[in-house]
């Protein structure tokens, strides 16, 4: 049952992948190829026995057409307990709807403190559906996991769910 776990996620990211490729491009909104700066909250830990709140900031530069369409991100993320992540990464979208665009990401990241999630390298991977109000904001919903990947003594991973607001320049 773990190592279906473990596959779960690259095969549907590989799926998606393929099915993107197939697609032919549509006209998208700025928000969808442009820079975008977001501000959300989150709430970290929902599978597990305790849960906590968090406040973050993205980054994503435009669209990369010559690197799979992919938007390098930058993250910060702080929660109530003074936990502290630094991430560099990278989203990928497509357009479902006019208004509605679905993606993934992943990013690598430095931890501040490790005492809940076992070492100072985490991993955050996400799926994230947006909703775009026009061409300059989009609210975004993201459904995550954070882990170690192994690296740590222990690695318990967390799973989060964020919602942020996000304006495009």
């Amino acid at each position: 049952m773990k190592n279906s776990k473990r596959l779960a996620l690259p095969s549907t990211l590989l799926a998606m992948s393929v099915i993107s490729s197939v697609m032919s491009p549509l006209s998208i909104a700025d928000t969808f190829t442009g820079q975008t700066a977001s501000i959300g909250v989150s709430n970290w830990g929902i599978f597990d026995s305790s849960t906590t709140e968090a406040f973050f900031v993205q980054y994503d530069y435009h669209t990369l057409a010559t690197l799979y369409d992919v938007k390098p991100t930058l993250m910060f993320m702080s929660d109530v307990d003074g936990n502290q992540y630094y991430a560099l990464g990278a989203n990928r979208y497509w357009q479902v709807t006019p208004n509605i665009t679905a993606g993934f990401g992943f990013s690598a990241g430095y931890l501040k403190h490790t005492e809940e999630l076992g070492d100072n390298i985490e991993f955050y991977s996400r799926f994230i559906a947006r909703y775009h109000f026009n061409a300059e904001q989009a609210v975004k919903f993201e459904f995550g996991h954070i882990s170690n990947a192994g690296f740590g003594d222990i690695n318990p991973g967390s799973e989060n769910v964020a919602l942020s607001y996000e304006w495009s320049f």
